[in-house]
C-alpha cells in the first residue's frame, strides 16, 4: 500500500505513525518492514534528517530477534544511505550482536554482508572484536551448534575480507586459525579453507 502513496506523504504522515510503535519492542518487526519499505525511494539527506533518527534506537535492539533479522534482510539498503561515521557507530555493533546470536539465519546474514563494509572497519576493531567472532563461529564443532553453512559462510567471510585486512591480523590470526578448524574431511570446509 504505500509504494502506491506519494513519497512526501509516506515520510511527513505515516512514517510518523509508525515510529510511534517503535516503544512496544513486541510490535517493531510487524512495523519495521513498511519502515525499511521506504529507504528505497529516499536520499540519503532524507534518510539522515527523517528516519535514522527514530531508527537509531531500534538498532541496538536485541529482543526480540526478529528485529535484527528484518534490518539484516535489508541491511544492504542501510549501507548504501548511511554515512561511513553511522556505519561504524550504529551499523557495526548491530553486526557484532548479530555474530553473537545463537539464530544461525541472522549469523549467516552478518557473514554476507561484512565483507561489504570492511574498509570501514578500523583495524583494532576488525582484530579484536569481529574476527574472534567469525573464528569462535567457525571453531564450533559440528554437533555443538554451529551448522556446516554457517562454517563455510565464515571461511567465506574471511576470504572476501583478506585483501583488505592487515598483514599482520592475518599472519598472527587467519592463518593458524586455519590449522584449527574442525571437520570430518566435509567437501564444503576443506574447499574454503584452501
Amino acid at each position: 500500500v504505500l509504494q502506491k502513496m506519494p513519497y512526501r506523504v509516506v515520510l511527513h504522515r505515516v512514517l510518523p505513525c509508525l515510529y510511534k510503535e517503535f516503544v512496544n519492542a513486541p510490535m517493531i518487526p510487524f512495523v519495521l518492514p513498511s519502515v525499511l519499505q521506504t529507504l528505497e525511494q529516499s536520499t540519503p539527506e532524507e534518510f539522515s534528517e527523517h528516519i535514522l533518527p527514530h531508527l537509531k534506537p531500534v538498532l541496538t535492539l536485541e529482543e526480540p530477534p526478529q528485529i535484527s533479522l528484518v534490518l539484516m534482510q535489508r541491511i544492504d539498503i542501510l549501507l548504501k544511505l548511511c554515512s561511513a561515521d553511522v556505519i561504524k557507530k550504529d551499523i557495526v555493533p548491530m553486526l557484532t550482536r548479530a555474530l553473537d546470536s545463537k539464530t544461525e539465519q541472522l549469523q549467516e546474514l552478518c557473514l554476507a554482508a561484512l565483507p561489504s563494509i570492511d574498509t570501514l572497519i578500523d583495524s583494532p576493531t576488525m582484530k579484536n572484536v569481529i574476527i574472534p567472532r567469525i573464528k569462535k563461529i567457525c571453531l564450533k564443532s559440528p554437533g555443538s551448534g554451529s551448522s556446516l553453512s554457517v562454517r563455510v559462510n565464515c571461511l567465506l567471510c574471511l576470504a572476501k575480507m583478506l585483501e583488505h585486512l592487515d598483514k599482520w591480523i592475518v599472519l598472527d590470526q587467519i592463518l593458524p586459525f586455519l590449522q584449527e578448524i574442525p571437520h570430518s574431511g566435509e567437501p564444503a570446509i576443506l574447499m574454503a579453507i584452501i
